[in-house]
């Protein structure tokens, strides 16, 4: 941070137990990865009701819809991602619809019961005979 010029603007927190505390003060939820899996963090920013700007990669993919939750950007695009922070800051009523869109969508798709909710449906098709991809309960959400 130092060496460009930005220490006065960063604060390294170290480790935190404190998270949704933190989540709960931020405006914006950003993920910016060139390579990733399924990032529990971007869940719980969304869990947090904040609106997204996550990297197009990976996982980010299945839990970020592009203008429903956030804005998906192409990973190593700085500009990109400073465009879809500027929209959000210019305009509150969209990043608090964004937002509950976001938690919303970790009720519906993410939780618990939701989790619980797929396994029994794809239990229930495996004893009805069923193979799994003919179970469509247990499909991802709709990208």
């Amino acid at each position: 941070a130092e060496a460009l010029g930005i220490a006065a603007h960063v604060r390294f927190l170290g480790l935190r137990r404190d998270i949704p505390g933190l989540l709960a003060a931020a405006d914006i939820g950003v993920h910016a990865s060139h390579m990733e899996g399924f990032p529990n963090a971007v869940l719980e920013a969304m869990t947090a009701g904040l609106p997204m700007v996550v990297t197009a990669v990976g996982g980010m993919l299945d839990q970020v819809v592009e203008g429903e939750q956030g804005f998906l950007v192409r990973p190593q695009a700085p500009d990109a991602m400073a465009r879809a922070f500027e929209r959000l800051l210019a305009e509150p009523d969209l990043r608090r619809r964004l937002g509950a869109a976001s938690q919303r969508r970790v009720i519906e798709n993410f939780s618990m019961a939701a989790c619980v909710d797929r396994y029994e449906a794809l239990y229930r098709g495996l004893l009805a005979g069923k193979r799994p991809c003919e179970i469509a309960s247990i499909a991802l959400p709709a990208t």
